[in-house]
């Protein structure tokens, strides 16, 4: 079943919370007011974003947002 309908509906958080509880896999597109995002989604986890013009793989949004650090990042 595809999820689908406005964003207003939801906050970002609730929308995560979705797709995970459901564990769907697929893409999400948010358009902001500035950039647009691209999420990737398998069994529920995030596995890529693309945000504007920068790609960047799930270990290194956690790395720039201090949820790892790069030492850990070598490591996997």
């Amino acid at each position: 079943m595809a999820l689908k309908g406005n964003l207003k509906d939801f906050s970002i958080t609730q929308l995560l919370n979705l797709i995970n509880l459901a564990m769907k896999s697929g893409a999400l597109y948010i358009e902001g007011t500035t950039d647009i995002g691209h999420l990737y989604f398998r069994d529920g986890k995030m596995t890529y974003a693309i945000i504007g013009q920068q790609e960047r793989s799930l270990l290194q949004l956690m790395v720039e947002s201090k949820k790892i650090s790069q030492a850990q990042y070598s490591l996997l």
